[in-house]
């Protein structure tokens, strides 16, 4: 193994081996405080915990910057009613950092309440003695929907096999068959009247010969 393939893997290796390090530690109430602050619209708390040069790339793909999400905190109809975060794994490289883990947002939209479910990602930078998130990204993780099920399966109904013995003469089906109806005879035909024979004629009449 290389000098440059130990030290990564060393490097790694104490990032997740380190869990309740200061550094850590840090992190982790930096996020605790930072989701507080979107439901408290806490401008301090926020200043805090991002860095000047924060960029942050919302589920929808919307891009904002530090300044733009502390004034989001102002508007009149801000909709943030609730945001719950689980942090999964805090990995420290060095001078950055890495947090991951899935959120819950509630907000109302439209007149209605509305709640997000995702999963997101934050980059730190070390600044003197703490950290500051430098960039930020959710991703919405949709449930499948699965195609409803009808009650009795396919692979539920009974088993059938077939009759393969012989029949019995009285299982024979009693099936009529219509038989079509005779077709009239042919009408007779026209037989040509005989010819006379000659010899059947009557002899000619005798005149009287004077």
């Amino acid at each position: 193994m290389s000098l440059l393939s130990a030290a990564i893997f060393g490097q790694v290796g104490s990032a997740f081996a380190d869990e309740d390090s200061a550094d850590v530690v840090k992190i982790r109430q930096i996020e605790t405080n930072w989701a507080t602050a979107l439901v408290k619209q806490d401008q301090y708390a926020l200043e805090l915990a991002l860095a000047p040069t924060y960029v942050d790339i919302s589920a929808s793909g919307e891009v904002t910057t530090k300044d733009q999400q502390i004034a989001h905190l102002y508007v009149h109809d801000y909709a943030v009613l609730g945001f719950n975060e689980t942090l999964t794994s805090v990995r420290v490289m060095g001078e950055s950092a890495i947090a991951q883990g899935t959120y819950t947002l509630k907000r109302k939209w439209g007149g209605e309440i509305q709640e997000e479910r995702g999963v997101f990602t934050h980059v730190y930078a070390r600044t003197r003695d703490t950290w500051q998130c430098v960039n930020g990204q959710r991703t919405i993780v949709r449930e499948q929907v699965r195609p409803p099920q009808s009650a009795e399966k396919k692979s539920e109904l009974p088993f059938h096999i077939p009759f393969t013995g012989k029949k019995k003469a009285d299982d024979t089906p009693n099936v009529t068959v219509m038989q079509p109806a005779p077709a009239a005879p042919p009408a007779p035909t026209a037989q040509p009247a005989p010819t006379p024979d000659p010899q059947d004629a009557a002899p000619p009449a005798l005149q009287n010969v004077k």
